[in-house]
Order: structure tokens, then C-alpha cells, then sequence
């Protein structure tokens, strides 16, 4: 199987559709494996400080790319983090005092058990949104997200109950 280095992922879509590139472990994304992925994350962070509709939806694409990679869920907190976080976005209308008391709660509380994690994580991943032009932005990353949290649909009750455990309901 081909792959390519990625120097500027997002600049590299057609390329990656043109090539059967490695698929990143985690996500499955056709991307030349996991360090290209990681690349493309890195990319999307870096894009967040140049433009403001990056940056907007920083949080969510960050969730959304955690869920998908064991490294950034190795504990039940972290995982929390993100999940929650998910489900703010999606259920809560991104509500950053939730999105905040959640994270206060989190700070305090050392010990969550982490759950099986879902095998497949959603079919959307970064390679579906690192192409998308800055005005198409907010929905490719709005889509990866409900891809991402349906994937993660029998953990939804276990979020909902970590963000009334912060205090919310």
C-alpha cells in the first residue's frame, strides 16, 4: 500500500483520494496511518490560530478527534472530558457553563471508571473535514460530531449522568 508524506494535510485531499494510503489505526481515515492522522490534527490546531471560524469550533473538533484516538482517551476522566463534551455540544447547544461546570466537576474527581469503548467510532473522521473551506467549516465539523457521538451511542446515557454529576441536569 502507498503513502505519502503529508506536509500540509489539508492541502492534500486530492492527492489522498487519487492513492490507497494507509488507514490511521483508530479512525480507519485513508491517510497515510497514524502519524499522518496525528499531522492532520496538528494542521487543523495550527489553522484554529489563524482564522476565527477554525477556531470557533476548536473544542468540538478536538472532542470529536479524541473519541475517535485511544491515546487522547486512555483514562476514564479524559474520556469523560471529551464525551461530555459531545454532548454539550449536541445536546446542550454547546453551552460553554456547562461545557465549564463539567470541567470544574472533572478537576475534582479522580477516579472514573472508563468504559468498553465502541470498535468503530464513526464514519466521518478528519479526513472528511480538513477539506472543507473556512465557510463550510462549522458544518463538516457539526456533521463529524453527530457521527461521532452516534458511534458512541450506548455510552450516551453515562455522559448525561457525568454532566448531572457536575451539577446539571
Amino acid at each position: 500500500m502507498a503513502t505519502l508524506p503529508i506536509s500540509c494535510g489539508w492541502r492534500t485531499r486530492s492527492a489522498r483520494t487519487a492513492i490507497n494510503l494507509e488507514p490511521c489505526p483508530e479512525c480507519g481515515a485513508a491517510v497515510g496511518g497514524s502519524d499522518a492522522c496525528q499531522k492532520l490534527f496538528d494542521d487543523l490546531g495550527l489553522r484554529a490560530f489563524q482564522d476565527l471560524r477554525y477556531a470557533a469550533m476548536r473544542r468540538l473538533a478536538v472532542d470529536c478527534y479524541a473519541c475517535q484516538h485511544d491515546r487522547y482517551i486512555l483514562s476514564g476522566r479524559s474520556l469523560a472530558a471529551h464525551l461530555t463534551g459531545l454532548a454539550v455540544a449536541i445536546e446542550h447547544g454547546g453551552d460553554h457553563q456547562v461545557n465549564d461546570r463539567v470541567q470544574s466537576w472533572l478537576s475534582r474527581t479522580r477516579d472514573l471508571e472508563k468504559p468498553v469503548v465502541p470498535s468503530v467510532r464513526g464514519k466521518i473522521t478528519i479526513a472528511d473535514v480538513t477539506g472543507a473551506a473556512a465557510e463550510e467549516y462549522a458544518g463538516a465539523v457539526r456533521r463529524w460530531a453527530d457521527s461521532v457521538w452516534d458511534a458512541w451511542r450506548e455510552h450516551h446515557d453515562l455522559a448525561r449522568e457525568w454532566i448531572a454529576a457536575a451539577g446539571l441536569r
